[in-house]
């Protein structure tokens, strides 16, 4: 097998020619060139996505994207004009000795979950000075063994949580491999018929005062006018019974919110070799001051300059 290339440079509209023909079924154009190889390619929202390669008019279902786009919404760009490169190396710091890993040997690990709740992962991207997004959306920020850790973790991971504004924001949609994904509202104003709520790959967490129509969407509901995350975290498993490790994706009013209720167990930092300024939001916000103490599981560098940081809750 030949490894994963990767295609840099911005989306091109007039370049592109794989577009989504349904929400789950995708198309390659006449003349879209093939390749041997995975590809990372970039979709219509400027977000890195992995993308298969097929002949020409073959119909292909399921093709791992970590979004799934609408009808129409351009999902990878074909010209290669752009240059290609393999992902950059990884070595592994920490704990020593250094070695080569790969991400999936790095972040495969026991996970048990506390007392009466499953283990909650928070994965998330920064930049130097600590903004999480660049240009509206996390993206931006990373690289081709960044995305790998997210997706990595998606998979090894029973279920996803993600605040509201960032599953809008970031065009979630429904993962390939069927994998729910629980979506954290307090008002209740989410779109129901996106692929993601249409799929019943999504779930909802809400408050008993947020108006859903439960139709159209599960929905766990917790606290009274705010969600109480810690009692949904616990009653996860009424939407998935076997659910140990769940994987956080934000946004920082989430984060916030988990690190306030003491819910954290695992942080997984990429960081970006950027200083990218502006007025960005940081990895938690609203959340009182605290100290919760965590410590070093890995340290990952690779030859892009990027850093991947493992750190799991110091036992009491």
């Amino acid at each position: 097998m030949h490894p994963k290339w990767s295609v840099t440079g911005s989306p091109n509209a007039a370049n592109s020619r794989f577009r989504s023909t349904d929400s789950s079924v995708y198309r390659a154009a006449s003349g879209t060139r093939t390749h041997h190889t995975d590809e990372w390619l970039w979709n219509g929202r400027g977000q890195p996505c992995e993308l298969r390669k097929f002949p020409v008019g073959t119909a292909v279902d399921k093709i791992g994207l970590p979004t799934e786009a609408a009808a129409g919404t351009i999902l990878g760009q074909t010209k290669w004009h752009d240059r290609i490169v393999m992902k950059p190396a990884l070595q592994r710091l920490h704990p020593f000795p250094a070695e080569t890993i790969t991400i999936a040997d790095a972040y495969t690990t026991e996970r048990p979950p506390p007392p009466g709740r499953p283990w909650l992962g928070l994965c998330m991207v920064t930049s130097l000075d600590g903004s999480v997004s660049i240009g509206g959306s996390s993206g931006g920020l990373g690289n081709p063994n960044d995305l790998d850790v997210l997706l990595t973790l998606r998979e090894i991971s029973d279920m996803v949580l993600v605040g509201a504004g960032t599953a809008r924001g970031e065009g979630y949609g429904p993962p390939s491999n069927g994998k729910r994904i629980g979506v954290v509202t307090n008002s209740g104003h989410v779109d129901l018929d996106t692929p993601l709520f249409r799929s019943g790959a999504g779930f909802l967490i809400a408050p008993a005062s947020a108006n859903i129509d439960e139709t159209k969407a599960q929905v766990l509901r917790a606290g009274v006018n705010v969600v109480n995350l810690g009692a949904a975290v616990g009653r996860l498993g009424e939407v998935l019974p076997s659910v140990t490790y769940v994987q956080v994706e934000g946004g920082p009013r989430l984060n916030g919110a988990l690190l306030a209720g003491d819910l954290i167990d695992e942080l997984d930092l990429s960081i970006s070799p950027r200083l990218v300024g502006g007025q960005g939001p940081r990895l938690t916000s609203a959340a009182p001051e605290l100290d919760r103490r965590f410590d070093l599981a890995h340290l990952l560098a690779d030859d892009d300059g990027f850093i991947f940081s493992r750190w799991v809750r110091r036992a009491c």
